[in-house]
């Protein structure tokens, strides 16, 4: 074996070893949960008007070191409705809540994500976002749907470098809201937590006014 053939692969390894550990560093990952039960992650659909859709989840930083900054959200549902939108941020209009304009249904700014985006979306290596993601959308539930299960659907997160990060959630199809004292308080589906949740701190209930 010639002399220069051990420093070659000690070197190459070394290279190898540091082309990994800087694709590492440089790997860009979200993880995504859905919290609560299905008095919070509801859909509902208002006759003649529109349906609101409510998740609460957590969107937290994986990466080794990459810093990740959110750029919106989106909600992919089992049927065509090409006008769900997250609500805007009241803050545009000098306001403090989140509401579903025609409704009672409001919440505190602070706890709504939609508007934890660009630089208020900015999560550096190990930082959280959560709460609750408000959506309001145009076609109806299909009656299919209310089956007295969950209906699946994507929640999508997309990073400032274009980065997808899809995690699959459930939502509730409610026919009234707010839902009464006697609405029985489910757990979410398998896909999403194994147990009822891994955050009962996050349950916020939508019955309790702020």
């Amino acid at each position: 074996m010639p002399p220069w053939v051990p420093s070659l692969v000690v070197g190459v390894g070394g290279l190898v070893w540091g082309i990994w550990s800087w694709l590492r560093a440089e790997r860009r990952k979200l993880s995504i949960q859905q919290h609560g039960d299905n008095i919070i992650n509801t859909a509902y659909h208002r006759a003649e008007f529109s349906t609101l859709f409510m998740l609460d989840v957590s969107v937290t930083n994986d990466s080794p070191k990459r810093t990740i900054v959110i750029s919106h959200y989106d909600l992919e549902l089992p049927w065509n409705d090409p006008d769900v939108r997250p609500l805007s941020d009241p803050a545009e209009t000098e306001q403090t809540l989140y509401r579903f304009s025609d409704t009672l249904i409001e919440y505190p700014r602070d706890i709504v994500v939609n508007h934890r985006r660009l630089d208020l979306g900015k999560l550096n290596a190990g930082d959280t976002i959560k709460g609750l993601f408000m959506a309001r959308g145009r076609a109806p539930i299909p009656r299919d749907l209310y089956t007295g299960e969950w209906i699946p659907v994507n929640f999508v997160v997309v990073d400032t470098e274009g980065k997808r990060y899809v995690e699959k959630m459930g939502l509730w199809p409610m026919t009234n809201w707010p839902p009464g004292p006697s609405e029985p308080h489910l757990p979410l589906p398998d896909y999403t937590l194994e147990a009822f949740d891994a955050y009962p701190e996050a349950v916020i209930d939508p019955r309790k006014s702020e």
